[in-house]
């Protein structure tokens, strides 16, 4: 029997959540190590009293690790509603449970959302998560031949941006807010790269990966699960598997959006000024409520590295003298590897 990467336990509502107090997780590494245990039992943590500073949540990211996959977004990214979109997380429309930037070869490990403002008239916005990996889990128990599927047939994965803004004026005026504040948050590169808030994703870019939505190991033991539909391109199958493929496809994403699982395992409430949603991108999906009335609401977000943020905590809980790091203690982070832990204690 197996006792290393055990099998974290699905939370069931957003009142589950664990929280840490942003002064002791900025004061003391005791509280990192509480923030990462919470991500590696749960999957999700919230940091709580973080205020509304703009750039905080980079801060509170540089005290688990560098912050990484800058390319797309900046060291830093603002979903916040624009007038000329260009990404759909920057409008109002509901956004379907996905992971972020999984066309990478290595997607994000862990995503902070820091809410910086949530107007009393916003109507809508609820942010919605859920453990993705319960879901694959549960949805081969109940549709085996289908979860096969999703287990070996490739999606293809891709982010191209053929519209690059090439004429960027690092002299221009910083973009507003709907409530009329600046959103420029970094002095003016000579690069070209984050000059305004999102300004980095009008820039050029192609990625494309191959992968199912499924990862097994050797023991068909789920390790890894990749969705995310909005991201999702041409697939390179046989002819004969493209009807297997759609219909595993779409009765998996019934699975997670509506029905008896979708109702008992996702996480949903408005988000509080203040408070900084951590969660691990690899484990969780998430997703956002349409957003209507002429409220402002303003996140900021970044990523670690899945490696960086995992060896952080284990390395924490050898420093603290914990159990945590004990073989049997390190649950599945959803990076394709299920850990084999060795505690170096004293």
């Amino acid at each position: 029997t197996r006792t290393q990467g055990s099998w974290p336990t699905a939370l069931r509502s957003w009142e589950a959540i664990p929280t840490v107090s942003f002064s002791k997780f900025m004061d003391s590494d005791e509280g990192v190590y509480e923030l990462l245990r919470n991500v590696n039992n749960s999957g999700i943590c919230v940091l709580k009293g973080c205020g509304d500073e703009l750039g905080s949540v980079k801060s509170i990211a540089k005290r688990i690790s560098p912050t990484s996959h800058t390319m797309l977004y900046g060291d830093m990214f603002n979903v916040i509603t624009e007038e000329k979109p260009v990404n759909i997380a920057y409008t109002n429309e509901r956004l379907r449970l996905h992971q972020d930037l999984v066309y990478y070869e290595s997607p994000p490990g862990l995503q902070l959302l820091h809410c910086i403002k949530f107007g009393d008239d916003v109507e809508g916005g609820e942010s919605l998560y859920m453990d993705i990996m319960e879901a694959a889990l549960q949805f081969g128990k109940k549709f085996p031949d289908e979860f096969k599927v999703l287990t070996s047939i490739p999606a293809t994965f891709q982010k191209n941006r053929n519209f690059a803004k090439d004429d960027i004026d690092p002299k221009k005026p910083a973009p507003m807010s709907p409530d009329g504040k600046s959103i420029d948050l970094e002095p003016m590169p000579k690069d070209g790269y984050g000059i305004t808030a999102n300004e980095t994703a009008t820039l050029a870019c192609y990625m494309t990966y191959h992968r199912p939505h499924i990862q097994l190991d050797k023991d068909d033991d789920i390790t890894a699960v990749f969705w995310a539909p909005m991201f999702e391109g041409v697939l390179y199958a046989p002819n004969k598997a493209l009807r297997q493929y759609y219909k595993a496809y779409s009765k998996f994403q019934m699975f997670i959006e509506s029905g008896e699982f979708a109702s008992e395992y996702t996480l949903k409430r408005k988000m509080r000024v203040g408070e900084c949603v951590v969660f691990n991108n690899r484990r969780m999906v998430h997703g956002r409520e349409e957003i209507r009335g002429n409220g402002v609401r303003h996140l900021q977000g970044c990523y670690t590295n899945i490696d960086d943020s995992l060896s952080r905590y284990i390395t924490l809980q050898n420093k603290q003298g914990k159990d945590d790091g004990q073989p049997s203690n390190v649950k599945r982070w959803g990076n394709g590897s299920i850990p084999f832990i060795v505690s170096h204690q004293t």
